[in-house]
C-alpha cells in the first residue's frame, strides 16, 4: 500500500517538474519572466492533477494484469512438473465439484453421462500432434475428447480441427478460470527467478526507467537555450525530450520478471 502510493506521489512530482520547466522556457521566449511563472505554474498544477488519476487508475490496472498474468503462468507450469496421478486427481475433485459424475481411468477421466473423455497433456513443450494422435487412438466409438493443457500452437489447432469436433481443447487461461472457478487451484510454493540475458526491442526506448535519462537531457537543452542566439532550436529539441520523459513515466514499460520451476 505505502509503495503504491509512494510510486504515484513520485510520479505527479516528476510531472509537475517536468511540465514546470517546459512550459516556463516555452513561455519565457515568448512573454516576460513573471507572467511565464504564473502560466507555468498554472498549467503544470492542472496537469498534475490530471496525471494522478491517469497513474491511479494505471496502477490499479497494471497491479491487477500483472498479478493475474503471474498466477496463471505459475499454475500451468505446476502442472506441467506434477504427475500424471496428482494432474487427475486434482480435475476429478473439480468435476466432482462441479456436480457431475466422474469416474477415474488409467489414462483419462471419464463422463459417462456426457460421453466424454478428459485428457491431461501439461508439458513445457506444449500440446504436440503426437498427443493429439495418442488421444484419440484411445477414444471410445460414441465418446468424444476433451484436452486440457498449458500450451497449443496454431498448426496444432488446425490438426485438432481435422478430426471433426470429435476432439476439444481447453489450454492456458482457460484452464486456470475452470480450476478457478472450482476452487481447487493447487499451492505453488517452489518459484525461483530466471535470469535471462536483456533484448534490445522497440519498448527497450521507452521503459520506465529511461524516463530521467530523457529528462536530463532535456534540462542541457532548455538550459543551453540562455546562452546560444538560436535559441528556438534547443527549446524545441529540450521540449521533445522533456515530453519523451512524461511518456516514458506515465506509460514507459516495465520489464516483466520471468519465473522458473524446479
Amino acid at each position: 500500500m505505502k509503495n503504491g502510493i509512494l510510486k504515484k506521489s513520485s510520479d505527479t512530482a516528476f510531472v509537475f517538474v517536468a511540465c514546470f520547466l517546459l512550459s516556463f522556457f516555452i513561455f519565457n521566449y515568448f512573454t516576460k519572466r513573471p507572467y511565464s511563472y504564473v502560466l507555468a505554474l498554472s498549467l503544470s498544477l492542472a496537469v498534475s492533477v490530471l496525471a494522478f488519476k491517469i497513474i491511479s487508475s494505471a496502477y490499479i490496472s497494471n497491479k491487477n494484469a500483472s498479478g493475474n498474468s503471474r498466477l496463471v503462468k505459475n499454475t500451468l507450469n505446476h502442472l506441467c512438473l506434477s504427475k500424471e496421478k496428482d494432474v487427475k486427481d486434482l480435475f476429478y475433485s473439480a468435476f466432482i465439484k462441479k456436480g457431475y459424475v466422474a469416474e477415474i481411468k488409467r489414462r483419462y477421466i471419464l463422463l459417462p453421462k456426457e460421453k466424454l473423455q478428459l485428457f491431461f497433456v501439461f508439458s513445457f513443450d506444449g500440446l504436440t500432434k503426437k498427443d493429439v494422435v495418442a488421444v484419440y487412438n484411445m477414444l471410445s466409438q460414441s465418446n468424444r475428447a476433451v484436452i486440457y493443457t498449458n500450451e497449443i500452437s496454431e498448426e496444432v489447432k488446425d490438426f485438432v480441427i481435422r478430426f471433426n469436433k470429435k476432439i476439444n481443447v481447453f489450454y492456458g487461461k482457460e484452464v486456470f478460470d475452470f480450476l478457478k472457478d472450482c476452487e481447487v487451484l493447487p499451492d505453488i510454493d517452489f518459484v525461483l527467478e530466471e535470469i535471462t540475458a536483456p533484448k534490445i526491442t522497440a519498448k527497450t526506448f521507452i521503459e520506465k526507467k529511461k524516463a530521467k535519462n530523457y529528462f536530463v537531457f532535456g534540462i542541457i537543452f532548455l538550459l543551453l537555450s540562455f546562452f546560444v542566439p538560436l535559441k528556438l532550436y534547443y527549446i524545441i529539441a529540450g521540449g521533445i525530450m522533456i515530453s519523451l520523459s512524461l511518456f516514458a513515466r506515465l506509460f514507459g514499460y516495465i520489464p516483466e520478471k520471468k519465473d522458473a520451476y524446479i
